[in-house]
């Protein structure tokens, strides 16, 4: 397991460990998204509230080791925050971290920009676990947070660091639940500034 920096977190039984993957450099935005300010608040303020809003209790941000603002950030949020060892990796390498420092049955992964995430649609991926993978669906396309069952976890490590994607492993398993959402607006990704302001048009 990843060192973590020391935690406020709470400690409960949870039925899945949620992990904001944050350890990409936000160079298109010129600074670390998840710590951008929102209507009001930070987007990674607002992503803690919603998956504890959501029924999970522990929420973990997978970061670089020297993005020391984004740590303080994380436990100010009363979430752990877990070193991804090779964050050159991409996303892959931010999920095998996951994976590693994962402490219930089920993982739950989701990019750590996706301000409008709802913890209505997180609850109900949460009531709906089972199976092997479990994740929301909107317009006809499978969606974020990924819920993916401990029994997955050997395969999808090995094929992560073979070169695979999350999606190339995904499309591999056959129990995969699909929980479909009436709101796209919630699953928009910010990539830069201008993301930022078109999503807040769109939300007002």
């Amino acid at each position: 397991m990843q060192g973590k920096y020391v935690t406020s977190e709470i400690w409960s039984n949870s039925p899945a460990d949620a992990f904001l993957l944050a350890a990409g450099e936000g160079s298109r935005m010129g600074t670390s998204k998840p710590l951008l300010d929102f209507d009001g608040t930070t987007i990674l303020e607002r992503m803690v509230a919603s998956f504890r809003n959501g029924g999970l209790a522990r929420v973990r941000v997978v970061g670089r080791k020297d993005d020391h603002e984004l740590a303080e950030a994380t436990l100010a949020a009363g979430a752990a925050y877990v070193v991804n060892p090779r964050p050159d990796l991409g996303m892959a390498g931010s999920i095998v971290t996951a994976i590693e420092n994962c402490d219930a049955s089920w993982l739950g992964v989701c990019p750590a920009d996706l301000p409008l995430l709802s913890a209505t649609t997180i609850s109900a991926c949460v009531a709906a676990l089972g199976g092997d993978v479990v994740q929301p669906s909107s317009e006809g396309r499978p969606k974020h947070p990924v819920f993916i069952h401990k029994r997955q976890f050997p395969n999808l490590k090995a094929r992560l660091r073979e070169g695979f994607t999350l999606r190339d492993c995904l499309a591999e398993i056959e129990t995969r639940t699909l929980i479909e959402s009436p709101n796209p607006l919630q699953f928009r990704d910010l990539d830069t500034p201008d993301d930022v302001q078109a999503l807040l048009r769109a939300l007002r």
